[in-house]
């Protein structure tokens, strides 16, 4: 059996994820490093992503709160970043909802929230012309004219792949957000809030500020 390691250094301060799955635990460590590199911050570590085990385990009264109190007590948290799919619901109702939850538990670290339009997989569909031709994608294909408005991007995907090939969290998560140029992911607005979240996030641990994003007025 495989086994993936996350390397830390001890002292610096660490972006620690919470996501809702077993594709985003090693997804979104590489995500996030790639977006850290593009703005030449190496002093920041990743720690291993507090894994729900679902959305609803998010999502549900005490669970938002029992996953943000395990990631205060990471050694040396600098900051927690919270993602989630919005899954067809409102992103600006979930992360208010989330933003007030977590104000009410009163604030130990930063915390940032973002709340993927529809899915994560969305944003591999705005960068989906470096991802074809790779993990059996055909080459040449083109997002759709707005990733974040289609329905499914999994189904999307699956339409796209050969006669039983299908679209797995934890075989290709990993392996497209490595594909992914963040440059054409950022046609999108959820994708341009995490750029936006993750500047929040530096500034806080620069200036030890504590926040909750997105404010609520």
């Amino acid at each position: 059996m495989s086994r993936r390691f996350f390397w830390v250094e001890v002292g610096v301060p660490k972006l620690v994820p919470i996501v809702e799955g077993d594709g985003e635990v090693p997804a979104i460590p590489a995500l996030l490093r790639k977006l850290l590199q593009a703005i030449t911050r190496y002093d920041i570590q990743i720690a291993r992503p507090k894994n729900a085990n679902g959305r609803g385990n998010l999502t549900k009264k005490g669970g938002l709160e029992r996953f943000v109190q395990y990631a205060w007590k990471e050694p040396d948290c600098g900051a927690i970043l919270v993602l989630l799919d919005s899954e067809g619901e409102c992103p600006q109702d979930i992360a208010k909802d989330f933003s007030q939850r977590i104000i009410a538990m009163g604030v130990i670290f930063p915390v940032v929230i973002v709340i993927a339009h529809r899915m994560y997989e969305a944003w591999f569909l705005a960068s989906i012309a470096t991802i074809a031709g790779h993990l059996d994608l055909p080459d040449g294909l083109q997002p759709p004219e707005d990733p974040e408005e289609v329905g499914n991007p999994k189904a999307w995907m699956n339409k796209n792949f050969p006669s039983g090939r299908t679209y797995k969290e934890t075989l290709d998560q990993e392996a497209m957000t490595h594909l992914m140029d963040i440059a054409l992911a950022g046609s999108t607005r959820s994708f341009q809030r995490l750029q936006h979240a993750i500047d929040q996030a530096l500034l806080a641990i620069d200036t030890d500020t504590r926040i909750v994003t997105p404010i609520i007025p």
